[in-house]
């Protein structure tokens, strides 16, 4: 064959061929081929047994001109890679998002994390010091029960309704209650100094005068120990009777009461800062209205009688008498030999 005719290649304008139609020539094989939606049919012919120059297109020149291959556009390609491109920014910026809401989670639990650690932290520094004043508190109790803390407020407590005001002229000083047999009438023997009631001792002198709470009393002065600087008194009122100390040492804790300045009731604390025969001094204020009254031990118990302050009052340098010395005038039989 020396060339393909319009026929031959199928083109419409001469007979039609159906590319769904099986073909009737067992060496015809039908392709379509698709440029821009317009479908074009191409019949394609296997050349017979020994007809090789049948193969290929026609020469130049001659028969009908073969169909031109047109380029493929690019558009589609385009929009794909943008398409792409799109979901893989917007994957991007989800993973971005993601990522965010984890970390503020985490920071949220941090944050929560920190806050129970910082409670805990409070809880435990709240636990040690409440462990420490147990602490604190039980070592106290042991010390007290041993003898070596002193407990003030439970002492006053203790011992204050028995110390009173004494009175003469302008002179005031205080007192305290003492072990005595009694004159007829009276039901309390009070002891000071001698000091605070000399002027009543006289002829001529005032009347000495008892009071407590602001209440005066009838009152007796019996005697008096001028050397030792003591006076007995009596009055009608019962007051309780407060008990002798065993011997003090340095060191121990003492307390002071009396009426410093017409102030009744008034408290100072010191310790034993020397031991005498006759006398102990005390850094407890000693000032001017102590003069008569108690000087305590820990216990509430009589160590002295409150007497002069060295240097003037305030100075804390204080000196109370023994009990043991109202022996020597005031007591036949005396219940206080320390």
């Amino acid at each position: 064959m020396d060339s393909l005719d319009e026929h031959t290649l199928g083109r419409s304008g001469g007979h039609e061929m159906n590319s769904q139609e099986p073909s009737q020539n067992p060496g015809v094989v039908m392709a379509t081929d698709v440029v821009e939606n317009e479908p074009t049919t191409t019949t394609i012919v296997e050349p017979a047994a020994g007809d090789e120059a049948s193969v290929g297109p026609p020469p130049p020149g001659k028969g009908a001109e073969p169909p031109r291959r047109r380029r493929r556009s690019l558009k589609p390609l385009g929009l794909g890679l943008a398409v792409v491109l799109l979901l893989a920014n917007t994957a991007g910026v989800g993973y971005l998002v993601q990522r965010q809401q984890d970390d503020a989670e985490r920071i949220r639990e941090l944050t929560s994390e920190l806050a129970t650690a910082g409670t805990t932290l409070e809880e435990l520094e709240s636990s040690v010091m409440g462990a420490r004043q147990v602490a604190m508190r039980a070592h106290d109790a042991a010390e007290t029960a041993n003898g070596k803390i002193l407990d003030t407020a439970a002492v006053v407590q203790e011992v204050r309704q028995s110390v009173v005001t004494v009175q003469c002229g302008n002179s005031l000083g205080s007192g305290f209650p003492v072990w005595m047999e009694l004159k007829k009438g009276y039901e309390t023997a009070i002891i000071t100094n001698y000091h605070v009631v000399e002027a009543c001792t006289y002829s001529d002198g005032p009347k000495a005068s008892i009071s407590r709470g602001g209440k005066k009393y009838k009152t007796l002065l019996s005697g008096w120990d001028e050397k030792n600087d003591l006076a007995l008194l009596f009055m009608t009122s019962e007051l309780k009777r407060l008990v002798a100390a065993p011997p003090a040492k340095v060191g121990d804790p003492v307390i002071a009461i009396g009426s410093p300045f017409g102030l009744e009731g008034s408290v100072t604390t010191g310790i034993i800062s020397r031991v005498e025969d006759d006398w102990y001094q005390t850094s407890a204020l000693i000032n001017p209205g102590n003069s008569g009254g108690p000087l305590l031990d820990r216990e509430g118990r009589i160590l002295g009688i409150n007497t002069l302050s060295l240097g003037g009052g305030g100075s804390g340098v204080g000196g109370a008498l023994r009990l043991k010395v109202t022996c020597d005038e005031i007591y036949s039989v005396c219940p206080y030999a320390d």
